[in-house]
């Protein structure tokens, strides 16, 4: 999910994309080239953004032009990121480093990146239960709830989340939000959750 910050292996990655940039004629050989680009805007190190510059300006195939744009725009959104991921004292010392990363998401002032975070830990199906219990706590204080796209959407995300696990001892957070909670769209997704879910 990020995190890693080692300019080794973002250099790595840059010099495997420069290898690769000439031959990116292919539809193999393009879709590989963009999700290197996609790693290097996940360094948030500007040090990169010349290459990324270049593809953007060059005469590459717009599949590849359309990543290295959102690679530039991703490069101070993971600068900010990578920092919160990787902040050890935070950490739980017998969690894996992903879990204290999503941990880490979950519990900052960022709700991008707490939505981030959610998604991910339903794409990867990650329900163990110490990433329950910190979805848990922050839904049952949803600090950052605003009446806004993002925070509605964050914390949606963040609830289906949790109740797409099935864990039932997890219900009553869903079943607060779907008739306390004070949006009316937030109380609507926590309803469909609790009847898809439960």
């Amino acid at each position: 999910m990020g995190g890693i910050t080692d300019p080794t292996i973002y250099d790595l990655l840059e010099n495997k994309l420069q290898t690769t940039l000439p031959m990116s004629t292919s539809n193999v050989d393009i879709d590989n080239a963009a999700w290197l680009i996609r790693g290097l805007g996940y360094s948030g190190n500007r040090k990169y953004s010349q290459t990324l510059n270049n593809i953007v300006s060059g005469s590459y195939h717009k599949k590849l032009k359309k990543y290295a744009t959102q690679a530039l725009e991703n490069l101070d959104k993971y600068k900010k990121w990578n920092a919160i991921l990787a902040d050890k004292s935070q950490y739980t010392a017998e969690q894996s480093q992903q879990n204290n990363a999503l941990a880490n998401a979950l519990r900052s002032d960022d709700l991008e990146l707490m939505r981030l975070a959610a998604k991910r830990i339903m794409d990867d199906r990650q329900y163990d239960d110490f990433i329950l219990a910190v979805l848990s706590n922050e839904l049952k204080t949803p600090r950052l709830m605003a009446d806004n796209k993002l925070a509605i959407d964050t914390y949606a995300n963040m609830a289906k989340a949790l109740a797409s696990s099935g864990n039932t001892a997890y219900r009553d957070v869903i079943e607060n939000m779907a008739t306390a909670s004070s949006n009316k769209k937030l109380k609507n997704y926590a309803e469909s959750y609790l009847k898809k879910y439960y």
